[in-house]
C-alpha cells in the first residue's frame, strides 16, 4: 500500500500527473502538487477545560493540602468550577504543575505488628550497625 502511494505521489509533478517521473531521480524532487485528496488538514486541537486562574486555585490546594486525593481533587473542581474533567485529565495538569502523584505502599491486612517492630529491632542490618 505504502508502495503505491509513493508511487503515485512520485509521478506528480507541475500539477499534473507524468507518467516518467517514477524512473526519475528521488521522488521528493519531483512532488511539488498534492492531490486533494491527499493533502492533511489543519486539525483545531482541543481547548483546555481549565484556565490559567483556576489551575492557580488548583495549585493552592495542593500546596495547603500535599495528601489531597485525586478524587478529592475531581470533586473540588466540580464544586468550584462546575466542570467535569476525568481523572488523568487531573493527573496531567498536576504533572505540569511539577507535581509528583505519590501512592501509599499497601500494607497486608494479616500483617502482625507486632512481629514486624520485633524483626526490625533483630535485624542483622542493624546489628551490624551497632557493632562499628
Amino acid at each position: 500500500m505504502l508502495r503505491k502511494l509513493r508511487r503515485c505521489l512520485g509521478g506528480i509533478r507541475e500539477g499534473g500527473w507524468y507518467q516518467g517521473a517514477v524512473r526519475e531521480g528521488p521522488a521528493h524532487e519531483k512532488i511539488n502538487v498534492i492531490p486533494k485528496g491527499l493533502e492533511s488538514k489543519v486539525k483545531n486541537p482541543k481547548k483546555p477545560k481549565l484556565d490559567l486562574e483556576q489551575k492557580e486555585q488548583i495549585r493552592s490546594w495542593i500546596e495547603s493540602d500535599p495528601n489531597i486525593t485525586m478524587k478529592k481533587l475531581q470533586s473540588m473542581i466540580r464544586k468550584s468550577f462546575d466542570i467535569k474533567i476525568s481523572l488523568v485529565g487531573i493527573w496531567k495538569n498536576v504533572q505540569k504543575m511539577d507535581f509528583a502523584h505519590i501512592t501509599a505502599r499497601s500494607v497486608h491486612y494479616k500483617q502482625d505488628k507486632e512481629k514486624l517492630e520485633e524483626f526490625k529491632k533483630n535485624s542483622s542490618r542493624n546489628k551490624s550497625k551497632k557493632s562499628k
